[in-house]
């Protein structure tokens, strides 16, 4: 296979993964927002619109992507729409505070940890996938800054 058959199939390749792209740059986007410390309901909507935008994206298609490194299909994709539907409903509980941006950038980075999990079929990307979801839980513990969650924090991080 000549190197441009190879680059025309990677650029295929990340045309099947627009859902996982657009929560990159959703996520992204939240977090430069947060510098400029808009309100609440401006980062709710965002992440609102981010989660609005990957979920138009899913397809319930059998798709192998990189070779066989990525595998979506029909159950991935129910899986990852019951993710948007729980991450829109932690929107709702999440009343703010200092750092309400970076909540937001690190619910959606988890989130994106997870839909990587789900269609991973590769051992590295499936550990990477692993690792992201469980920083993120070990991050999104401490958001209330009590003694409670700090020794919640720091249970779930050695045990």
């Amino acid at each position: 296979m000549s190197l441009t058959e190879q680059l025309l199939q990677w650029q295929q390749d990340l045309g099947g993964l627009g859902a996982e792209i657009i929560l990159a740059l959703g996520a992204l986007i939240v977090l430069i927002l947060g510098l400029m410390r808009p309100p609440v309901w401006m980062l709710k909507g965002v992440v609102g619109l981010v989660l609005a935008g990957m979920f138009t994206q899913l397809t319930s298609t059998e798709l192998a992507l990189f070779g066989g490194v990525l595998q979506q299909s029909i159950v991935t994709s129910y899986i990852a729409k019951a993710s948007i539907f729980t991450t829109l409903i932690l929107l709702t509980f999440h009343t703010g505070s200092v750092q309400r941006s970076s909540y937001y950038f690190i619910l959606l980075i988890t989130l994106l940890g997870a839909v990587f999990m789900m269609e991973a079929c590769h051992l590295l990307l499936v550990y990477l996938a692993i690792e992201t979801v469980s920083y993120g839980s070990y991050l999104l513990t401490t958001f209330s800054q009590t003694k409670h969650s700090y020794e919640a924090a720091m249970k779930y991080l050695l045990f």
